[in-house]
């Protein structure tokens, strides 16, 4: 394979499938039958609960590697809406120290890529907060970042840590992982001598799916074969 291609782990429980690069390969999703069964079968009702599959890596072509399939993600059909969700009061994010007053606090939302933060409310306390500025990639805990947001209130005591707040946001729902390659083949070819072109040296392939837990109802994987081998027995170079 290209020497200069690098590689680096995806594993996240959120695959689905797999979007098309290429014309001569079609899109594919998991069989969510396959995958809630081997979750079962191997880790019992612990491991997940959702028809998505962990454990797919994450490529990236160097010079001459044709990406064939881009990682789809389950939050590829997300609508970035959520409500009654779970906020936390902080006193500090990274270097800022703000401890809560009586005027205001900041609070630390459950997710980032936030684009708005439309209701703030102090379930403990019976109050509404106005939200201020919304700021992502600011608190970075357990090596996750989380978005914060400046929140104002008119009345009351000064917001707590251990206060209960709901929130509603709107965030940017699509994974680091989505449309990444999951995907790639290689052709080398030959240097080029006088009188003549340049001729297949070899040719390689490299899917980090496990092909079992594809859906192959509408014939999908067997076009994938179909397409790869005819790719592969080409008499001539692609390139």
């Amino acid at each position: 394979l290209d020497p200069t291609a690098s590689v680096w782990g995806g594993s996240q429980v959120e695959f689905m499938g797999g979007n098309s690069a290429v014309d001569d390969l079609p899109s594919f999703g998991v069989d969510s039958t396959k995958v809630i069964a081997a979750s079962q079968r191997y880790y019992g009702s612990n491991w997940m609960p959702y028809p998505f599959l962990p454990g797919v890596d994450i490529l990236a072509g160097g010079s001459g590697t044709e990406t064939v399939y881009y990682y789809k993600s389950f939050t590829d059909t997300m609508s970035g809406e959520v409500f009654n969700d779970v906020a936390i009061v902080r006193v500090n994010a990274e270097k800022i120290y703000f401890p809560p007053t009586p005027q205001n606090c900041i609070i630390a939302l459950p997710q980032n890529r936030v684009l708005e933060v439309s209701r703030v409310v102090n379930l403990t306390q019976g109050t509404t907060g106005e939200v201020l500025t919304v700021t992502n990639n600011a608190l970075f805990l357990n090596d996750k970042f989380y978005a914060i947001a400046k929140i104002s209130y008119l009345w009351g005591e000064p917001w707590s840590p251990s206060d209960s707040i709901e929130v509603d946001y709107r965030y940017q729902p699509q994974s680091q992982f989505h449309l990444r390659p999951v995907g790639i083949r290689y052709e080398r070819l030959s240097s080029e001598t006088s009188g003549s072109g340049r001729k297949v040296r070899y040719r390689c392939a490299l899917f980090t799916f496990p092909l079992y837990f594809l859906d192959d109802s509408d014939g999908a994987v067997t076009q994938m074969f179909h397409s790869m081998i005819s790719w592969f027995f080409f008499p001539v170079a692609h390139s």
